[in-house]
């Protein structure tokens, strides 16, 4: 396959990641060691789950977001460890809350406060009426895309996404991914238009926060990411061979054998557009084993933060920073 993806469109990244935390087997509601969101607060509770945002004083570099995000590990788990000295983090993505709980804390630690979403199949999640009747809370790892100067085309955008980094983290994230999540938030399709200052955006909201990983799956899931979104308006995206409701299928039901399938059937495809990024031959055969046998063949213990973030006993700012690349 000949051609090269234009690389004229600076891309803007952030995000929002959640995130559980536990002391031995048992979750440590956010709420109790975190603030609640308010203006100039980049970490905070959004009910049982921890949350956090960026600064975007530095966003169009993706190393940045690789630092940032090792930073924001160590303050969640200094925040959590003040509260209990066994607090330990974890990419749990769905967790039951015990219905005693449920129905006497404050309302404002069961509210769900999000906004509504758009999809670009015009799909639904199932509703909550009331929270508190819902045993279930969920963490997403969704991706912000910016910034454009005239109103993107965000179906397009966010159905090649799906296609292609959507299909292959199913198979990445096999041993994480809770298919109970996407019946209720991720479903596939799922995305926000946000505004920013210097234009538009487009936040793509499938994902959960299984990227948080290590530094090497957050590089290698950004930049799949970024090479989708210039994909979306590039001749060569018909050339990838998916069915909508084949990637519908893939995503909801987490059926990572099907997308080993859809990853095999369009592997020239996949492999040139992992070229685009990766001068190794073997940085892009690893991000097609990935999807194949699962994102433990190159991080085997995905809860261990702080090895896998390469901290060290005390999580040095900048320790360890030249690991940030996914082809070192």
């Amino acid at each position: 396959m000949e051609g090269q993806l234009s690389k004229r469109r600076v891309l803007t990244l952030g995000s929002d990641p959640e995130m559980f935390v536990f002391s031995g087997l048992k979750l440590l509601p956010a709420f109790e060691f975190l603030p609640p969101k308010g203006e100039g607060v980049e970490m905070y509770y959004d009910g049982f789950q921890a949350e956090w945002k960026y600064s975007h004083d530095e966003n169009h570099c993706q190393n940045n977001l690789v630092l940032h995000t090792r930073q924001k590990l160590a303050n969640l788990e200094a925040h959590a460890k003040a509260k209990d000295s066994n607090a330990r983090l974890s990419l749990k993505n769905v967790v039951r809350i015990p219905k005693e709980v449920l129905m006497t804390v404050e309302p404002m630690y069961v509210e769900l406060g999000c906004q509504p979403s758009y999809n670009a199949y015009g799909l639904k999640g199932t509703p909550v009426q009331n929270p508190r009747k819902l045993d279930y809370r969920f963490a997403g790892g969704h991706m912000h895309f910016g910034t454009f100067n005239v109103r993107p085309n965000y179906d397009k955008i966010i159905k090649t996404l799906d296609s292609i980094l959507g299909v292959w983290s199913v198979g990445v994230a096999r041993n994480l991914d809770n298919p109970i999540r996407r019946m209720y938030y991720g479903i596939a399709g799922e995305y926000r238009k946000p505004k920013y200052t210097e234009g538009y955006g487009v936040e793509y909201r499938v994902l959960s926060n299984w990227w948080l990983a290590s530094p090497a799956l957050l590089q290698v899931t950004w930049d799949l990411g970024r090479l989708c979104v210039r994909l979306a308006s590039s001749k060569h995206l018909k050339l990838w061979a998916g069915a909508e409701d084949e990637t519908i299928d893939v995503i909801n039901n987490c059926d990572f054998k099907r997308s080993e399938q859809v990853i095999k059937r369009n592997m020239p495809m996949f492999r040139w557009l992992l070229k685009q990024v990766y001068m190794k031959p073997e940085s892009v055969q690893r991000a097609i084993d990935i999807n194949q046998q699962g994102l433990e063949l190159v991080t085997p213990n995905p809860d261990d933060f702080r090895n896998n973030w390469h901290q060290g006993e005390y999580w040095l700012p900048n320790a360890g920073a030249r690991w940030a690349r996914w082809e070192v």
